[in-house]
């Protein structure tokens, strides 16, 4: 079920960006962002709040564990396994090799629980426990059947332009592609998974002693938003955890959540530099600046309705009706809403556009039948849409159903051929009647000559001649001739 919500939410946002209205349209004003890259929604209802060249392809960098996570995850999941007891053996193609620095020394056949590993692929953003989870979900020592399943996810959630190649987001050739609009629907899939998310907002994790270790593992969480043990300057209390991550190709990307006047905003913040900021004494992180842009900038949201499924928008004729004149009246399916800046949206400017409205309908019609569309404009742009349907029903009147067949069908085409048809069929055997005649008293006038012309000959010849068959013959019919 919550597969079918996420699925729906990516629909309405891939829709959005379709047809996307600015931030003015919005009755918002601009979003100032230093990321090259940027989309912020809300979770609730998938609204795109505002976007930044988000459909341009782009690396996520590690942001490529939030999939390789909710894999593990939903493997558990389907499989009934409690991550809290479940033990992976660590394989040797978790231990050597591996890229990157973010890794917490994964050692071979050691024995962890899925959950410590989940901890640490998320606080810490440990490649070695991404590649130990590709071998505990396939049974490989390999992540090429993994990364098949990574992408085969990431179609279902309908992120099109995202291509994994590994489980890490270790930079690679090629590398691993997606846009921040594809993003957005990882996190929202991600962020149904509660007990995840309260994973990523640990400031700090500890895995005790293993089979393979002498002491604990303490993992302080790499994103600052959540942490002050690695960087004090950009911890944020709104901040939902989830992941902030740099590469050289990506930069620095941030991934977090926030929820205000109880909604809840996913935001995707990549691509940023370090940035100089007026008397800061270093430059700072772009993507982490950004996020305290975003949380103040979606204060003073709030719903606002846009059309009430309630509102008459006009009336069709109904013919076959009982009553003459009958007529029955559209609305729209259904009420919508939208999020909208309380203090800069204007009302007026919306402007509610039907289409594909029958001049007429037909007999018997039903309750909520759909009879087109409608189109929501603000100031002459699209933000919103959906059908129309019909307040209530009508009956259609057999007897003047009948009739009305028999008319149309006396004056159609069909009729009309057959007429002629039949009428020509009686030409055409009046004129074989006659035609017939004639054949038949040429022949008659035939053999009465020849008749004649042998008596004759018989009479010439002095031969007798039989006075009743030879002066008195029968035709076809029966009838005699002297």
């Amino acid at each position: 079920m919550k597969r079918i919500l996420i699925f729906v939410i990516a629909v309405i946002m891939t829709l959005s960006v379709a047809a996307q209205a600015s931030a003015s349209v919005m009755g918002n004003a601009e979003l100032n962002v230093a990321s090259k890259y940027a989309a912020l929604i809300c979770y609730e209802n998938g609204q795109l709040m505002t976007t930044k060249d988000a459909e341009t392809p782009t690396s996520p960098a590690a942001g490529v564990k939030l999939m390789t996570a909710l894999l593990v995850y939903e493997y558990c999941e389907e499989n009934n396994i409690d991550i809290k007891s479940k033990t992976v053996i660590i394989p040797k193609f978790a231990t050597e090799g591996v890229e990157g620095t973010y890794n917490i020394g994964l050692k071979k056949d050691e024995e962890l629980t899925v959950e410590q590993l989940l901890y640490a692929l998320l606080v810490s953003n440990a490649n070695d426990v991404a590649k130990a989870f590709a071998y505990f979900v396939t049974g490989e020592e390999n992540e090429t059947e993994f990364v098949r399943l990574m992408n085969a996810r990431a179609a279902e959630l309908g992120m099109t332009a995202t291509t994994f190649v590994n489980c890490t987001g270790y930079d690679a050739e090629p590398n691993n592609v997606t846009t921040a609009l594809d993003m957005t629907k990882l996190l929202c899939e991600f962020y149904s998974k509660d007990a995840m998310v309260q994973m990523t907002r640990v400031a700090r994790y500890t895995i005790p002693q293993t089979n393979k270790t002498p002491g604990a593992r303490n993992l302080n969480n790499k994103n600052h938003l959540v942490s002050t043990t690695l960087d004090s300057n950009y911890y944020h209390k709104g901040a939902i955890g989830l992941m902030y991550t740099y590469s050289e190709s990506a930069g620095h990307c941030t991934y977090t959540a926030f929820e205000i006047n109880g909604l809840t905003y996913l935001a995707v913040l990549m691509g940023s530099e370090m940035i100089a900021m007026p008397g800061a004494p270093v430059p700072i992180i772009g993507s982490l600046h950004d996020f305290k842009n975003c949380y103040s900038w979606c204060q003073g949201f709030e719903y606002r309705e846009l059309i009430s499924d309630s509102k008459l928008l006009g009336e069709i004729p109904v013919t076959l009706a009982s009553t003459d004149g009958q007529i029955v009246t559209y609305h729209p399916e259904k009420t919508i809403e939208m999020l909208v800046k309380v203090e800069s949206f204007d009302e007026t400017k919306i402007k509610i556009v039907t289409e594909g409205i029958p001049e007429q309908l037909e007999a018997p019609i039903e309750k909520n039948q759909v009879v087109g569309t409608f189109k929501i404009l603000y100031d002459g742009e699209q933000i919103g849409s959906g059908n129309l349907v019909l307040t209530g029903g009508v009956d259609r009147d057999d007897f003047v159903f009948i009739l009305r067949n028999i008319k149309e069908f006396m004056l159609s085409d069909t009729m009309k051929n057959g007429v002629l048809i039949f009428v020509g069929l009686i030409v055409l055997y009046i004129v074989l009647g006659i035609v017939l005649k004639i054949v038949k008293l040429v022949k008659r006038i035939k053999r009465r000559r020849a008749r004649k012309a042998m008596i004759e000959r018989r009479r010439k010849e002095g031969k007798p001649i039989d006075p009743y068959y030879d002066d008195y013959y029968y035709d076809d019919d029966d009838d005699y001739y002297e």
